[in-house]
């Protein structure tokens, strides 16, 4: 089965406007497009701003139990965990 996961993207300061205006939920993710970079809404009104997209490894899809297994987890993946 195919999952879609669309991510809010914007400039950061279209970022800013929106958490500003109370447009972003807690955990929402997004592409910050001017600086290549990812975030995530931490509460109504601010977000984190991550690493820009160029430094991401890859994407991993996992089960919790093979995530648990990992040793060491990669800092340069970012890892979906699935059911």
């Amino acid at each position: 089965m195919t999952v879609r996961v669309k991510l809010r993207r914007g400039t950061r300061a279209a970022i800013e406007t929106a958490a500003a205006s109370d447009q972003l939920l807690e955990g929402e993710a997004g592409l910050v497009s001017d600086e290549g970079g990812l975030m995530v809404a931490t509460g109504t009104g601010s977000f984190s701003t991550f690493a820009p997209s160029s430094n991401i490894g890859g994407f991993a899809r996992l089960t919790q139990a093979e995530y648990d297994a990992l040793d060491p987890v990669d800092p340069d993946t970012i890892y979906f965990i699935v059911g």
